[in-house]
């Protein structure tokens, strides 16, 4: 692959803005020519950690530790956050059999994942990036965590790449929910339906009046300006939701405010005595 194909294949990780000085200038059209001469061999990549070190400070990045170019790029961690087999969203393409495999839009064959990390034909372990798609899978990973952990690329990347193997673990693993705990705690009672004369707390009537496609449609609006007209008619202009929601609405203390249910019918009797007695509050 020539530099200009390399940009466009790895453009998900770019920024071509010139006064980009990041991660995402790497492989960015304003990337170093030296960068692209080593990858041009995208099929037979053979790029160990030494190598991309070298790559890596060659355009103005700080250096990687071997512990973090094993974690992102030759090991598939069983504990990490989320499952790194789901990381990105693939197609469906046929292979050699004609059978169809789900493979992302880097090339990269998500039910063959782990033909990357076993040992090769020597029974030695795999130390080396061999593909740029094995590449591009590993950068996936590493913005990824970035972004989601660090809020910046290359703030992430100069965190995570001074760490040992071990150090990447242990920061993982503290960000994860310790299901085992979870589990162990055992469940909850059961849950039991609320009936609708009990549905009487501001949460519950909140979710099923806001939660509407139409804010302005719901039940709860269109009760509340119902009995604002009923209150208007008897003179009184201005006085607090509360009582609009109030069951009853012939209660004397100030600040009752909880209703029963939302869809009461309002029978309150709005006396100019009982109005002397409200904190009022325009509706």
């Amino acid at each position: 692959m020539n530099k200009e194909e390399l940009v466009k294949y790895f453009e998900l990780f770019s920024n071509p803005d010139p006064t980009c000085d990041g991660l995402e200038r790497f492989l960015s059209i304003n990337g170093e020519q030296e960068v692209f001469d080593r990858l041009k061999n995208s099929s037979d990549l053979k790029l160990n950690k030494v190598q991309l070190n070298q790559l890596f400070i060659m355009s103005g990045l700080t250096s990687i530790t071997f512990g973090f170019f094993k974690y992102y790029w030759l090991t598939l961690p069983d504990k990490h956050p989320y499952n790194l087999k789901e990381l990105e969203l693939g197609y469906a393409e046929k292979d050699e059999k004609g059978e169809e495999r789900l493979k992302t839009t880097g090339g990269f064959m998500k039910d063959k994942i782990e033909t990357y990390f076993n040992s090769n034909s020597s029974g030695k372990p795999v130390l080396e990036i061999s593909s740029i798609e094995h590449l591009r899978w590993g950068l996936l990973r590493v913005y990824t965590d970035a972004l989601l952990y660090f809020g910046n690329i290359t703030l992430g990347f100069n965190e995570l790449n001074k760490k040992k193997e071990h150090e990447i673990v242990a920061y993982f693993e503290n960000e994860r929910f310790n299901m085992e705990i979870l589990k162990d705690r055992g469940h909850s009672l059961e849950f039991a339906d609320i009936e609708q004369e009990d549905r009487y707390l501001i949460s519950e009537a909140a979710c099923k009046n806001l939660d509407g496609e139409n804010a302005t449609q719901t039940l709860l609006r269109a009760k509340l300006l119902e009995r604002y007209r009923e209150a208007a008619a008897l003179g009184i202009k201005n006085v607090k939701v509360g009582v609009l929601l109030d069951k009853d609405g012939d209660s004397d203390e100030r600040d009752h405010h909880i209703p029963a249910q939302a869809d009461h019918p309002f029978r309150a009797k709005l006396t100019r005595a009982f109005r002397g007695k409200l904190t009022t509050t325009n509706v």
